[in-house]
């Protein structure tokens, strides 16, 4: 009950008008079905009692009002029909901006679980049509309800036998019904992950990079397999569930046929009875069995939904911190960790970290694969929160890391392609800025002869999923990355491997950029190519989890005999 309570409050909020609309207009829908009904049993007694009365007044009166309750059934029908479809726009426009805008709210190491990206997406993907659902179920309990309660004013005046019957049958298929929605759901529950599965070996057949793999290694096969595997195990469940829901709810329509034949062996007993009343028994019983399934059936749906609707209703009521809105941003000229560590998925990924990065200065950060480079990126940037220890901007305690998301600006080595054009692949998050700091940022990392080639330039559509686009060679489509992350005024710059995909007269020209970009901001870079490093440089040594304070390229090497083998082994891998 108080989920249905919370629903329509939700839909209340979003729109007092379509909801109250909504219920006046399944009021009248209810009620004009059963009005005819009685019209046309009078109609029916009219004719079969006296054959002069054809042609009476009191007869057409009735047949003008029967056809008035038509026509005004087939308006509400139509509006009803317009109204909820509106309605249902709305409820999806308003749940998808307050879902998106709190699943921005999750910090990164929330969202790397694999629990919560199932809840996630089984919000995104079913939320709002819970949420109508949930406003169908309580439209049709309004509506079964009137039925059912004009139907039994009338069983009771025609016989009040009928009634026992009735109410047990709805009764007992109340309890057997909501059995097989708690089982419906379960099996839903257990096909989450199988679904997802199924989801991403589809993504992997029609994206880009896959696609070449599984041409070239003929991997297509093997993912039809595991898709096919998947598919067989919900075949498997469908027929349990049928077996499970005809063992629980065969024998409620046997009663239903037992009924109406009652209903009919009972007014041929008795030899004086009007044929209208006989219809319109028969109708009503049909309307009170129909509406009771009706409502047997919105409740199995509301219960299948009803653990997903906690789902989204605790997903909403989460008070996860916006510090971007939150937080008001202060100038500062350094960064200080101390006794760090960092923690994904009950792991300690890094720990000991003793660092102070200040402004003017470039930060290269070397270790072996799989040291934690990329953690450290993370938790720089404020996407990774510390598990111990304390960070400072200046002599200021940093209470939430997400505070660095006002300053910092990232390339990550995973950089997403957007299948959007290059205006929006670069400002991403972003207000647009003019085109003089497009063309200075694509002029910078050397892009702007290649955009200006576009069809439309910079308003050319990139990627391959649609058409008229045009796709980017691997280093273009890094550099639009890199271009990405210098368009942000920030105070830390933060570049995971950008040169990992470049040409040589690249690689210069972008390290050139970024000790430039130095000059009032921070700058960090996970760098692989160690022959790139001056002797002057400032490293971030990271082995065995353990990062080291910033030192000098040259002093490390002498005083540490594992940054000096580290250094050799790379040389030699290079001059190979």
């Amino acid at each position: 009950m108080n989920k249905i309570i919370r629903t329509v409050h939700y839909l209340l909020n979003i729109s007092k008008y379509r909801f109250f609309l909504s219920v006046i207009l399944s009021c009248s829908r209810s009620l004009l079905p059963l009005i005819q009904i009685y019209l046309m049993q009078q109609i029916v007694n009219l004719i079969s009692v006296n054959q002069s009365l054809l042609t009476s007044k009191e007869l057409y009166n009735v047949i003008l009002i029967y056809t008035f309750a038509l026509i005004l059934e087939l308006i509400c029908g139509k509006i009803a029909e317009y109204n909820i479809m509106h309605f249902r726009t709305e409820i999806e426009l308003s749940f998808t901006e307050e879902i998106l805008t709190k699943v921005c709210y999750l910090s990164l190491s929330s969202f790397e679980e694999s629990d919560v990206q199932n809840k996630v997406r089984r919000i995104c993907s079913f939320g709002s049509s819970t949420i109508y659902t949930t406003l169908n179920f309580v439209l049709e309990i309004i509506i079964n309800s009137i039925v059912l309660f004009v139907s039994v004013i009338y069983v009771i005046n025609i016989d009040t036998n009928l009634l026992f019957p009735l109410c047990i049958v709805s009764a007992y298929s109340s309890l057997k019904f909501i059995d097989v929605s708690k089982k419906n759901y379960e099996i839903d529950f257990l096909q989450t992950e199988q679904r997802k599965e199924n989801w991403y070996f589809n993504f992997l057949i029609t994206q880009n990079k896959s696609f070449k793999e599984l041409k070239v290694f003929g991997g297509v096969n093997k993912i039809i397999k595991k898709i096919k595997s998947n598919i067989m195990k919900f075949f498997s469940d469908e027929k349990y569930l049928f077996w499970y829901s005809l063992k629980k709810t065969g024998l409620w329509q046997v009663y239903n046929i037992i009924i109406v034949i009652y209903v009919l062996i009972r007014f041929s007993s008795n030899g004086n009875f009007n044929v209208g009343d006989l219809l319109a028994t028969i109708q009503i019983v049909n309307k009170y069995l129909g509406a009771s399934q009706s409502m047997l059936s919105s409740i199995t749906t509301f219960n299948e939904k009803k653990l997903l609707l906690t789902e989204v209703f605790d997903f909403l009521d989460s008070r996860e911190v916006n510090s971007r809105d939150d937080f008001n941003p202060e100038s500062f000229k350094k960064i200080s960790i101390i006794h760090g560590s960092v923690k994904c998925s009950d792991t300690i990924i890094l720990e000991e970290i003793q660092l102070d990065l200040e402004e003017g200065n470039v930060y290269f950060v070397v270790g072996e694969n799989g040291a934690g480079k990329t953690s450290l990126i993370k938790c720089l940037c404020g996407l990774y929160e510390l598990e111990k220890g304390t960070m400072y901007l200046d002599d200021r305690v940093v209470r939430k890391s997400e505070e660095l998301l006002n300053y910092s600006s990232v390339q990550f080595q995973d950089f997403t392609e957007l299948e959007m054009d290059v205006i929006d692949n670069i400002y991403f998050s972003a207000e647009e800025k003019d085109s003089v700091v497009t063309s200075r940022v694509l002029c910078q990392v050397g892009l702007n002869t290649k955009i200006n080639s576009l069809p439309q330039k910079e308003r050319t559509r990139l990627g391959t999923w649609f058409s008229n686009s045009v796709n980017l060679s691997g280093g273009e489509w890094q550099r639009l990355a890199i271009a990405r992350a210098l368009s942000r005024d920030a105070k830390i710059y933060l570049f995971d491997e950008p040169t990992s995909m470049q040409d040589l007269f690249s690689k210069e020209r972008i390290i050139k950029i970024l000790r430039k970009l130095s000059k009032n901001s921070i700058v960090v870079i996970i760098n692989h190519n160690i022959e790139n490093l001056r002797p002057e440089d400032k490293v971030i040594f990271i082995s065995n989890k353990i990062v080291n304070n910033v030192q000098i390229h040259q002093q490390l090497i002498e005083d540490n005999h594992e940054y000096a083998e580290f250094v050799r082994r790379g040389s030699n891998e290079k001059n190979s």
